[in-house]
């Protein structure tokens, strides 16, 4: 039986070594060109965030507790008998802060950022009052206001002014009727009302003569101080046309009319003479 013989350190040569070392590199260059890795799967750890949880407190003690169970803005003991310790609640008549839902998807708030907006709120609420200056500023006008509203109250004076100004004035007049006692103004009248009858009788409408009307009506003549006429108008009118228009046409037949003396106007533009005339059975006018 033969036997295999002992390989000893002697058989392995240099040209092996270098062989088995050149393929080593090979496999090493071929894993790190192709990305080839090696990976270990562990248990995967919950990440922890760190948060701090801020309470509003709404009573503040005298004293702080000497083991607190929450942070808040004031010290405050609560006390009671809860086997687990309870947020301090707002007093009794206090409202309680709104908190608002949030969004589906929206991240809830945190305690601190609720207490940043409830703050931010109560500020916005909260008016200013106003300081002394400031309402001394406000009740007392400046001296460039007081000017400024001075110029233009005698801006719009002067408009004013100027407006009544180019409107024509409208004339004074003074009235004569019967009833005048005045004795410059009842001869006037007098002499101007004989004219009128003496221009209605050589000037009688012919048609009321034939028909035999008869008739009363009220005439209002206004003359400038010249005498002219400036305007005749019937007052009331009697139970015929034609002895109306009669009326109109014979007082403008008979101006113009003697000059209106300066006594009789009494410092007046016009005088108005209101009279009543009738006709009488188509034979004669006179004023009545």
């Amino acid at each position: 039986m033969s036997e295999t013989p002992a390989v000893n350190e002697a058989t392995v040569r240099p040209d092996d070594r270098l062989g088995m070392a050149l393929f080593l590199a090979v496999v090493v260059h071929a894993l790190l060109i192709l990305g080839v890795g090696l990976t270990w799967e562990g248990e995967e750890r919950p990440s922890e965030t760190s948060m701090m949880e801020v309470t509003l407190a709404y009573d503040e003690a005298e004293t702080p507790p000497e083991e607190a169970d929450y942070l808040a803005d004031l010290d405050q003991d609560g006390g009671g008998v809860a086997e687990q310790a309870q947020i301090p609640s707002p007093l009794a008549g206090e409202p309680t802060p709104a908190t608002e839902a949030p969004e589906p998807g929206e991240p809830a708030a945190t305690p601190e950022a609720r207490a940043e907006a409830l703050i931010e709120s109560e500020q916005a609420e909260t008016p200013t009052p106003p300081t002394d200056d400031e309402t001394q500023a406000e009740e007392r006008p400046s001296l460039q206001d007081l000017l400024d509203s001075r110029r233009e109250a005698a801006a719009a004076e002067a408009v004013a002014l100027q407006q009544r100004l180019s409107q024509p004035r409208e004339p004074s007049k003074r009235f004569l009727n019967a009833r005048t006692r005045s004795h410059e103004a009842a001869a006037y009248m007098e002499a101007w009302t004989r004219k009128v009858e003496a221009v209605g009788n050589l000037n009688y409408p012919s048609e009321a003569r034939e028909r035999g009307l008869s008739g009363r009506l009220i005439l209002e003549v206004t003359l400038m101080p010249d005498g002219s006429l400036e305007d005749v108008r019937i007052v009331q009118r009697s139970r015929h046309r034609l002895l109306d228009e009669a009326a109109v046409r014979i007082v403008r037949l008979g101006a113009p009319y003697p000059d209106i003396p300066e006594e009789v106007l009494e410092g007046q533009d016009r005088l108005v003479i209101t009279r009543t005339w009738e006709f009488v059975e188509g034979r004669r006018v006179r004023a009545q």
